[in-house]
């Protein structure tokens, strides 16, 4: 009965959207679980039903708490929300702020079938859970970062676990996959015969839990590697403007280490930087037509990209990963996958890419409006106004706050509060932008004489 009254209160705070579909379903669920509890005599089945019902509701209650609500800006749902209809059309889409600092998206299809199939049946199941057989993807985003709109572009890297997933998994189903694994056998067993072991069941043990170990690294590797690339794709140099804001803080260099086996930073900042060279930003960004009184950004910014580059040449990452075989293995193994898997990717996300064509269009007025302390959500002038990508709004405010972190004309102060009202207006220039698009769509322009 508490599960039922709270989905009542959450259906007056969504009236419509994904929530609402969410609490529809589950809703859906309680009322067929009712009567089967009515017509239930037996304790032990009433017990069962009891138990599954406090998982489901611990499913609801988390992924619903918060979200779409004042804790979560509305720019920030409506920009994932078109990403998703892209690259995951069918998908139910919850965005949520949580206390702990990091990104996710978790996909609970799975064990919202699983519970409501222990409460029902199979086909009851699937019945009530056909409308979102794509998946009800839980967002989950840093509340401390509720307004930072700049690095919510780090949704781009969670959008790529799943089209990394698909590569990985196909790629297992190969004949190549099976001649890789063979090699990486080998390679294990020339490892292991160099350690003083006599023993034959430790030096199995051994065998078993290096070849584990490599497989880890590499699978992760690839994970985050092409998550990272789909970022690019997605979000072009924001990307990594964002990954270098996170990453570079805790190190370059650091090997991939137990249980998340990330790979160094500066070998995924090489890697999109590669991206970024391929789909022509490196150019845009050195190139960008800036009014005059503009250029001073233009110039951090390629000071920025320089330091970047710089990065990505380096190998201490390379010469660290190549002291432990276990990385050594792993690593090897992941670049000889590494060129098709960002294919993959790149294909994927083909719909969702974030042309350079449109950066070196839209970003240049959108800078002068953020510099005007104007919502950069549209472009042109009155009454010829158009509404931007939301990406150039975001990539205009990231070499904004470059800008601003880098000048040496004026103290941190004034410098800081330049940066926050930079990232509230990209927010509100989102917003803007999304309203202005459904409006355009829904009635037709007219021309204005003035």
């Amino acid at each position: 009965m508490g599960f039922f009254l709270r989905l009542e209160e959450y259906i007056e705070d969504y009236a419509a959207g994904d929530p609402k579909d969410l609490i529809v379903l589950f809703r859906s669920v309680l009322e067929r679980v009712a009567l089967v509890i009515e017509s239930s005599n037996n304790p032990r089945e009433l017990n069962l039903i009891g138990l599954a019902l406090i998982d489901l509701s611990t499913y609801a209650l988390t992924s619903l708490d918060h979200a779409h609500s004042a804790q979560t800006p509305r720019g920030l749902v409506q920009m994932l929300r078109a990403i998703r209809d892209k690259l995951y059309a069918g998908s139910l889409l919850i965005v949520s702020p949580k206390t702990e600092h990091n990104y996710t998206i978790t996909n609970i299809y799975p064990e919202v079938y699983k519970h409501t199939k222990r409460l029902l049946s199979n086909s009851i199941a699937k019945e009530i859970l056909s409308n979102c057989e794509a998946g009800i993807n839980v967002v989950g985003f840093p509340r401390i970062e509720r307004e930072n709109i700049l690095l919510h572009v780090l949704f781009g890297h969670e959008f790529g676990h799943p089209v990394a997933d698909e590569f990985i998994a196909a790629e297992a189903k190969s004949k190549k996959s099976k001649a890789d694994l063979a090699s990486i056998r080998k390679q294990v067993n020339s490892v292991v015969r160099t350690y003083k072991i006599n023993d034959n069941l430790d030096r199995t043990e051994a065998h078993k839990n290096l070849f584990v170990r490599v497989i880890e690294i590499r699978t992760r590797g690839l994970q985050e590697l092409v998550s990272d690339a789909v970022a690019t794709f997605i979000f072009g140099p924001s990307a990594i403007f964002a990954a270098a804001d996170v990453l570079i803080p805790d190190g370059l260099d650091n090997v991939p280490t137990g249980p998340e086996y990330y790979p160094p930073t500066r070998f995924r900042i090489r890697l999109m930087m590669k991206v970024l060279a391929e789909t022509e930003y490196l150019r845009v960004l050195r190139e960008i037509t800036l009014p005059r009184y503009l250029i001073p950004i233009r110039q951090a910014v390629n000071r920025h990209m320089k330091l970047l580059s710089e990065i990505a040449k380096g190998s201490d990452d390379l010469k660290a990963i190549s002291n432990l075989d276990e990385h050594r293995i792993a690593f090897n193994w992941l670049q000889r996958s590494l060129t098709g898997a960002i294919a993959h990717a790149k294909r994927r996300v083909e719909k969702s890419t974030y042309s350079s064509k449109i950066a070196r269009l839209e970003v240049p007025q959108c800078l002068e409006r953020l510099y005007l302390e104007v919502p950069p959500g549209e472009i042109g002038k009155f009454p010829h106004l158009k509404a931007v990508d939301c990406r150039s709004a975001i990539l205009a405010g990231w070499m904004y706050k470059i800008y601003q972190v880098t000048r040496k004309d004026a103290d941190w102060i004034t410098r800081a509060k330049q940066i926050s009202m930079a990232q509230s207006l990209t927010l509100k220039g989102i917003e803007d932008s999304f309203l202005k698009g459904e409006y355009d769509e829904k009635y037709p322009r007219t021309t204005i004489k003035l």
